[in-house]
């Protein structure tokens, strides 16, 4: 494998960076589930791929700074300007709401119990993806989408993604974090404001 800068990679080296990066706590890598056979109700089993990991920043900070610091910028103005960028405001949303499954009140995820969920023809249905037994033994199955925008929220994109996530993948609701105040509860569907999601998540 050869990196930026035609550095020869090794992939055992890159494992050594991936594990770096895990332990540190600032990143975390999601594995996927891209078929309904990966959730298996009966032995209440889930079984992730880690051939397409998915990059999170747990840390806003980190996510800030790696991004500030890879585009040189080191004025009070090329950081509001960078920060300004949609994009930017939307990795970091997604990093604050799928990095907090792990930290729920209640129920204390752990890291391998993560991932993300897409299809085959890698449309990604689900930003955040967690897993963990009740105490009757049952597998609960959280799903989790976070949309930043500026514009009203796609109901009939929700709607059609979480008939999807119902009929192929056995999860009961989709749970929708936005920047806006909405609250709508849906048998399917839920679209939260990320202030509440935060705070009983």
């Amino acid at each position: 494998m050869v990196g930026r800068g035609g550095y020869n990679l090794r992939r055992d080296d890159v494992e050594k960076y991936i594990s770096y990066l895990r332990a540190s706590g600032l990143f975390s890598f999601l594995p996927n589930i891209s078929s309904p056979t990966q959730i298996d109700l009966d032995s209440a089993r889930v079984t992730p791929r880690k051939d397409r990991l998915k990059l999170i920043v747990n840390d806003p900070a980190a996510f800030i700074a790696v991004y500030l610091c890879s585009r040189g910028a080191i004025k009070f103005g090329q950081v509001k300007k960078l920060l300004s960028d949609e994009r930017v405001r939307e990795h970091l949303f997604e990093a604050v709401i799928i990095s907090h499954l792990r930290y729920m009140p209640l129920i204390r995820i752990a890291p391998e119990n993560m991932g993300y969920i897409i299809t085959e023809d890698e449309e990604e249905l689900v930003d955040g993806f967690a897993w963990y037994l009740d105490r009757s033994n049952r597998l609960v199955l959280l799903a989790v989408e976070a949309k930043y925008t500026q514009r009203d929220v796609d109901i009939r994109e929700i709607k059609r993604k979480a008939r999807m996530l119902k009929e192929d993948f056995h999860i009961k609701r989709l749970i929708v974090t936005t920047n806006h105040k909405t609250l709508e509860i849906e048998e399917d569907y839920a679209i939260i404001p990320a202030e509440i999601f935060l705070l009983l998540m």
